[in-house]
């Protein structure tokens, strides 16, 4: 009779449990579809009222962030090869080279140390970045995995046009920039909301994230987080910075373009790199560590950036 009780005591518990976790995921989720449905668009729709494109240069911008993209992937790639990886490792490895955590920290940090104006120059910059993971990276990732999903069935480009997210991204930006081009004048009040809106939307998303991550992998790939963070960090943005020089970016806003290039151009993995693993058969444990390890590094790198951005 003890043995029944305790059995049935104990489903009980595991049930309570189990709608716990089930709340909780139904919390997360509601969280990054309020960031990214109710809050992005507003502010990008308010960045692009106002940004300036007087000059043909500001077309750089989105390509240069597709080169830093491409360029991580590569130096991945070859990293991976010579780390002498399995398949399944160098798919996860090239994701977390290639996928930058450009919308919840990049444009973040551009707001933060350079204000307002950074914001529509850092959505230009990521204007490719949907393409490229589901074009280049997504397809690159399955040939190095086991298994293939169902969304596998739709083409990529098909998945892009009908994407929500990409949806509403096209849409804040296409009406902000007609009402800038027309000549409407914004209403004031959109400073300060953007000013609550935009480290709110990222504390959902990366709080979002950060939930679903283990912690204990890292100890396992700490030389494959050294490596990314170099790539990251330090390879990718000399590459981008090299570009915006040579493309004469530095003179266009006193400066503001090419910083916002080097803020962009230096954040850790996206979560998009953690997607693939999970779809395809990747080495997800080293995908994990990948992101949450260069994520932390943000606490280094932060302070080098906020000085850099001074200089050029």
């Amino acid at each position: 009779m003890n043995r029944i009780l305790f059995r049935k005591a104990g489903r009980l518990e595991a049930d309570k449990a189990s709608q716990y976790l089930g709340r909780a995921e139904l919390t997360v989720r509601r969280m990054q579809l309020f960031a990214m449905f109710g809050l992005n668009p507003v502010v990008t729709f308010g960045a692009f009222w106002v940004v300036r494109l007087d000059d043909l240069r500001y077309v750089a911008l989105p390509l240069i962030g597709a080169l830093a993209i491409l360029s991580g992937g590569i130096l991945a790639y070859a990293t991976s090869k010579g780390m002498g990886h399995e398949r399944h490792q160098t798919g996860a490895f090239i994701c977390s080279g290639a996928f930058m955590n450009l919308g919840s920290f990049g444009s973040l940090f551009c707001y933060i140390f350079l204000g307002e104006a950074s914001y529509a120059l850092a959505s230009m910059y990521r204007l490719l970045e949907e393409f490229l993971y589901l074009l280049v990276g997504y397809p690159i990732a399955r040939l190095h995995g086991t298994t293939a999903g169902e969304e596998d069935k739709q083409s990529a480009l098909m998945k892009i046009i009908k994407d929500p997210v990409f949806q509403i991204y096209i849409t804040s930006i296409s009406a902000g920039l007609i009402l800038n081009f027309l000549g409407v004048e914004r209403p004031s009040f959109f400073s300060p909301v953007s000013a609550v809106i935009i480290p709110f939307s990222s504390f959902l998303l990366v709080t979002s994230i950060g939930y679903r991550i283990r912690f204990s992998a890292i100890r396992h790939y700490l030389k494959e987080c050294l490596a990314i963070s170099v790539i990251k960090f330090i390879a990718v943005p000399a590459i981008a910075l090299s570009a915006a020089f040579a493309l004469g970016l530095d003179t266009l806003q006193d400066g503001l373009v090419v910083k916002v290039v080097l803020i962009m151009s230096a954040m850790p993995p996206a979560f998009h790199s953690l997607i693939p693993p999970q779809l395809y058969g990747l080495d997800a444990d080293l995908a994990n560590s990948l992101w949450l390890f260069n994520t932390g590094m943000l606490a280094v790198v932060l302070p080098i950036l906020y000085v850099l951005q001074g200089l050029v």
